[in-house]
């Protein structure tokens, strides 16, 4: 999102925006031309002054209105829900656009916000954020860049650097399971209630885990182990990064799989970080 603060009225007008973001699993690629260089845009006269562009984490600034309210930096944390990126131009003259250009680590743009004309006379002020935490974002770590355009021109850039937070909290509050008919897998979402005990022919037995906080960056692998108590199957460990409670899910092939045939009780296991964080019981019957 992108607003201006208007001084000395202190007026906020939060206009719409148009977000542009590339995500590392997209299936198309976005071309981008390069921005024109610092030497051209330094040759055109416009009427709008930038003063200075500084970033902050969201502890640190509003962004209604654009409001600093504590101590700016350069590096920022992956756990960081959103770094906000403030402009203070000196002048503003007349009705212009302008545009907030976010580019990763690896040259590429990964967000763009654009925003609908602005009228204004004199100093004023405008902002933008970028989310990290529970985005791809958070996974590009290094020296991102923000490269502002008025009217089309590059006037300024800013820089900052993205790092690895501290692994923080993590806290379980269920595991349940679920047959295929009770829940959707894609949102990791019950339709039903859930059971222990499931026939043979169930053809996917899901498990669904709740936690009711997931602080920073970890990764979570699943484990199913068979009746005999021998290791069945497991998903490879999925980073990720988030603040706050969360979901996640996962299912066992039963029907035409050799699982149908190993009836009794099984355990699923649930690994954080490589550690057992916790583990629940389901029976397989023949039907």
């Amino acid at each position: 999102m992108l607003a201006h603060d208007l001084e000395p009225a202190r007026r906020m007008i939060i206009r719409e925006i148009w977000i542009v973001t590339v995500l590392l699993t997209s299936v198309a690629t976005l071309a981008v031309a390069p921005p024109p260089s610092a030497a051209l845009a330094s040759t055109m006269q416009l009427p709008v002054t930038v003063q200075s562009v500084t970033f902050y984490n969201g502890k640190h600034f509003k962004f209604n209105p654009c409001n600093a309210v504590g101590a700016s930096g350069t590096t920022f944390r992956n756990t960081a829900r959103r770094i906000y990126v403030d402009v203070e131009y000196s002048d503003w003259e007349g009705t212009h656009v302008d545009q907030y250009n976010w580019y990763s680590p690896d040259g590429k743009l990964y967000a763009q916000d654009t925003s609908s004309p602005y009228t204004s006379h004199g100093a004023t002020t405008g902002c933008d954020y970028l989310d990290v935490s529970g985005t791809n974002a958070s996974s590009h770590l290094g020296q991102w860049t923000v490269r502002l355009l008025v009217d089309s021109h590059l006037v300024k850039t800013g820089s900052f650097s993205l790092a690895l937070g501290a692994p923080g909290r993590i806290a379980l509050q269920s595991i349940r399971f679920y047959i295929g008919k009770r829940f959707r897998f894609g949102p990791c979402q019950p339709t039903g209630p859930p059971s222990t005990r499931f026939p043979a022919t169930t053809g996917r037995i899901y498990a669904f885990v709740q936690y009711s906080m997931w602080d920073g960056a970890h990764t979570d692998q699943y484990r199913w182990y068979a009746p005999n108590g021998r290791f069945y199957d497991q998903n490879p460990p999925l980073p990720y990064s988030g603040q706050g409670a969360t979901n996640d899910c996962d299912y066992l092939a039963v029907a035409g799989t050799r699982a149908a045939g190993l009836v009794g009780q099984w355990t699923f296991m649930l690994l954080i970080d490589g550690r057992l964080a916790g583990k629940a019981t389901f029976t397989l019957a023949r039907s």
